[in-house]
């Protein structure tokens, strides 16, 4: 945390991100790009080398951004425990949700087991 509070005072420069650099500790070898999380939203330099790891200002953010804390990963476990290894998530309600819409899903279920049941007996 006081890295990424340290890294926010610094000022904004136009850097070009798709430039490559060398590493600051090899000097001579050019670092890889590379995605540090599958939905590639953090993108990190990482030298071949030495295999450093160098992070710009906002990447250290988003990589705490994405991260669950200890608790929130105790309450992860214990909501698998008690559904059976499944886990619940709630859709967020916004304002293109479909409030006071009741579907019947009863009655889907009723049409597909009539048609399972016709295309048997045919």
């Amino acid at each position: 945390m006081v890295l990424a509070e340290h890294l926010a005072t610094l000022p904004d420069t136009d850097v070009d991100l798709t430039a490559r650099i060398n590493c600051p500790k090899c000097l001579n070898i050019l670092m890889m790009r590379r995605f540090f999380t599958p939905l590639h939203v953090v993108e990190i330099d990482e030298c071949p080398s030495c295999a450093g790891i160098w992070l710009d200002p906002s990447e250290l953010h988003k990589i705490h951004e994405n991260h669950l804390t200890v608790k929130e990963k105790q309450l992860l476990l214990n909501q698998q425990a008690n559904n059976h290894g499944f886990t619940q998530f709630e859709i967020p309600t916004n304002r293109f949700s479909q409030r006071g819409i009741k579907k019947s899903h009863n009655r889907n279920t009723e049409s597909l087991v009539e048609l399972a049941l016709a295309s048997f007996l045919d």
